[in-house]
């Protein structure tokens, strides 16, 4: 989530706020139509239903996410989150639905070349985008757009290749992992959130669970660091206003030290949270083809992208061989 590498306040915020926002590289590939199945549009009342679901992103949001998602200083009871997050769902008009297709059709020669299986169908669902600070993002298996999204055109099929990632990675865990270790994150185990901070943790529904470390240098020492998402203030400030995004900060926690993964040695009372700038080795392993680095989920989905739409120009262009190695191992 930052861009350029980093004052991790401010830049991050910007750029995590465009990319989650919207990616947009076109798609050079020629079309191939989808199965009647492979998709499905839901209504209004339809879409409610899935994004009201419980599941690990409603189980586990905070109260910063709620507050902040609603534009309230005082927390909302997840009742009344869940009957906002229904009221934001919207019917989707005839040149949507043509809209979307297309670029979703577009993809199919690679998901095909990649051996990539994804549950049928997907689903799309549009809302005003209120109850996700006008980001893209999945539920389940459906993705989930905004008018801005949708009208753009050229940039809509990286999009929904980005989102497609965080839907096969949901329903494919072994494949998951494998994709994580070649980015250097190893599974440890969901940890706690550290005590201080925990009221005012930032959810992603990409992915809402911290479980997976990678091992860096910090302090001339090897650790296992776990990325976190949490509000610089305790609460939503209707005086600064702004999205979750504008408070947004990203560090890790700092979860072992010995030479395998674990969390053993984790205390959520007395967790030290450091910066991305406070170790080595960490883009060693994760590349630099992109700045959406808040997850390593994220950074796959964007390199999963720079696959579907046949990227080149790039940083670390080895990386997304060994993604597309994972892919065809299947």
């Amino acid at each position: 989530m930052n861009k350029g590498m980093i004052d991790m306040r401010i830049t991050t915020r910007a750029f995590i706020y465009s990319v989650w926002f919207c990616l947009s590289v076109i798609l050079l590939r020629p079309a191939q139509a989808a199965s009647h199945d492979a998709i499905s549009f839901l209504s209004k009342a339809d879409a409610a239903k899935v994004l009201t679901l419980e599941d690990d992103f409603v189980s586990g949001i905070s109260q910063f996410d709620m507050a902040s998602r609603m534009k309230r200083e005082t927390s909302p009871s997840k009742a009344d989150y869940l009957a906002f997050v229904a009221s934001q769902t919207l019917d989707w008009t005839q040149q949507e639905r043509v809209a979307v297709t297309q670029a979703f059709n577009q993809l199919q020669p690679k998901l095909s070349a990649l051996k990539v299986v994804l549950p049928q169908p997907i689903q799309f669902i549009k809302t005003t985008g209120l109850e996700e600070g006008g980001a893209a993002y999945t539920r389940g298996q459906a993705i989930i757009l905004q008018q801005k999204q949708i009208d753009n055109q050229q940039g809509l099929p990286a999009l929904i290749a980005h989102e497609l990632l965080h839907v096969f990675s949901r329903f494919n865990p072994e494949v998951k992992q494998q994709l994580y270790q070649a980015i250097g994150y190893y599974p440890v185990g969901e940890i706690a959130f550290p005590t201080s901070i925990a009221k005012q943790k930032i959810t992603n529904p990409d992915a809402p669970i911290n479980d997976f470390a990678i091992r860096v240098e910090h302090d001339g020492k090897m650790v296992w660091v776990v990325p976190i998402l949490y509000s610089d203030l305790p609460s939503y400030s209707l005086e600064k206003g702004g999205e979750f995004f504008d408070y947004l900060e990203f560090k890790f926690v700092i979860v072992g030290g010995d030479e395998q993964p674990n969390i053993a040695a984790y205390d959520p009372d007395n967790a030290q949270i450091v910066k991305v700038s406070e170790f080595k080795g960490f883009f060693k392993q994760i590349g630099r083809n992109t700045n959406y680095i808040i997850h390593p989920e994220e950074i796959i989905a964007e390199n999963f992208s720079f696959l579907m739409t046949g990227e080149t120009e790039l940083k670390s262009p080895k990386l997304l061989h060994k993604i597309e190695q994972v892919f065809l191992a299947q």
